[in-house]
């Protein structure tokens, strides 16, 4: 495909130590970049214009402005365009670099009972710029350049804290009691100007324009903060109980509704542990599971959390 390009280059670094017997840590980070130009996505419209496209329409025109043909009345009816002309005369490029980063340190405090605090975050950078010029293709006249440059960026960070004791009493009963906090927050911020009427088709700039020029921006966020308790009970790892309440708070509700409860409940069965199915060859695993909880979503109503311009 013409001016249809992508690459992707990547780097990434894991880590983990341990510091005497008791403390553990680790990192890791990401570095990546992503470059395209035109499009690569088989369902895109621009494909399935191609693939439409009538046999009978001439891609290329020498004489004409941009050098390609396109539809005219007699060979297309229904007016499709030359893709072919469209990807090789658009300049379609796009980028994004990010940054990925986490951290953790364990401490077995007692027995059985260990700390783990994590830290993770994300930036993105990312570039959308596209320039049309003007062009005669068949039937199809565009007599007015027309630049759109889009820069964005995407933070987000996660910190938690979580406590777990284990405990196995009389080789038979096996106890995991769960507690935890967690902070989050996102925040994505991007700008964009669409500018027209250029001199020719060779500055491609947004300076380079007369007038026309349209200025967009947009930003949105949100937190979230929850507290977590977990208790999980196995018989002989055959039968299983677990217990979760958690308490959610989001940025995007009101500060009378701010905060959710959800608890749930689970159990399951393992069949195939069972002495009347562990001589049946022909059943590798069987378990009979039941559970019933509460959630909730903070995505539900997003009118607050956007402001644009």
């Amino acid at each position: 495909m013409p001016n249809s390009s992508y690459a992707r280059y990547s780097a990434r670094n894991n880590s983990d130590y341990k510091i005497g017997k008791k403390i553990r840590v680790g990192e890791t980070v990401e570095l990546s970049r992503n470059k395209w130009t035109g499009t690569f996505n088989q369902a895109s419209f621009t494909i399935r214009q191609l693939l439409q496209q009538s046999p009978t329409v001439p891609v290329y025109d020498p004489d004409a402005l941009g050098g390609y043909d396109g539809p005219r009345l007699e060979y297309s009816p229904v007016g499709r365009q030359n893709t072919i002309g469209t990807l090789a005369l658009t300049d379609n490029r796009n980028s994004d670099n990010k940054v990925m980063g986490n951290t953790y340190v364990e401490i077995d405090i007692l027995p059985g009972l260990t700390n783990r605090f994590s830290a993770g975050g994300e930036m993105t950078f990312n570039n959308v710029f596209q320039f049309i010029p003007t062009y005669q293709m068949g039937e199809r006249i565009n007599t007015m350049v027309q630049l759109d440059e889009d820069n964005g960026s995407n933070s987000s960070y996660i910190i938690e804290n979580v406590l777990t004791y284990k405990k196995t009493f009389n080789e038979v009963h096996d106890l995991t009691v769960v507690a935890g906090l967690s902070q989050q927050k996102s925040w994505l911020k991007n700008i964009g100007v669409r500018v027209r009427d250029f001199p020719n088709n060779d500055l491609r700039t947004v300076g380079a324009s007369f007038e026309n020029r349209d200025i967009l921006g947009n930003e949105t966020g949100w937190a979230l903060r929850s507290q977590l308790g977990r208790i999980s009970y196995s018989y002989k790892q055959r039968y299983n109980m677990m217990a979760t309440v958690r308490r959610d708070g989001s940025s995007r509700f009101g500060k009378n509704n701010r905060y959710g409860v959800f608890p749930s409940v689970s159990g399951s069965w393992l069949l195939k542990r069972e002495s009347f199915l562990e001589s049946v060859n022909a059943i590798s695993g069987l378990t009979l599971r039941a559970s019933h909880g509460q959630v909730g979503s903070q995505d539900g109503d997003r009118r607050c959390d956007d402001v644009s311009g």
